[in-house]
């Protein structure tokens, strides 16, 4: 019972330590941590500009999701909810549509597979 409270105290610390350590590296870093700088990182050095920082590391967070053995509609909501988050601020409206007509013509197919069954 012991070990089982240790191991639970040291869950929220990693936990508490996550959580807190993501508003922290928020704030710029250039001077102290230049590695930390993700914007540098993704969008001047790897990518070249934001919208293809956003397709790559979309890419790249299927790549992992689908290797990883989760479901390829699973993966899917990931990614739309990620493209969603990115987004905000630029083309929402047109990202919107987009994920509202993909879920249209999948209920669509779900109801034609379901009045087929029956």
């Amino acid at each position: 019972m012991m070990k089982q409270k240790n191991t639970n105290k040291l869950m929220s610390l990693v936990l508490l330590l996550v959580l807190t350590l993501q508003p922290v590296m928020a704030y710029e870093v250039r001077s102290a941590m230049p590695g930390l700088n993700l914007w540098d990182l993704f969008v001047e050095y790897v990518f070249g500009n934001f919208w293809m920082a956003v397709i790559g590391l979309g890419l790249l967070l299927g790549l992992i999701l689908i290797m990883g053995g989760i479901s390829f509609i699973t993966a899917t909501l990931f990614l739309s909810s990620y493209m969603l988050a990115m987004v905000l601020g630029y083309g929402y409206p047109l990202i919107s549509l987009i994920i509202l007509g993909g879920s249209f013509i999948f209920f669509i197919f779900q109801l034609w597979k379901w009045f087929e069954g029956a």
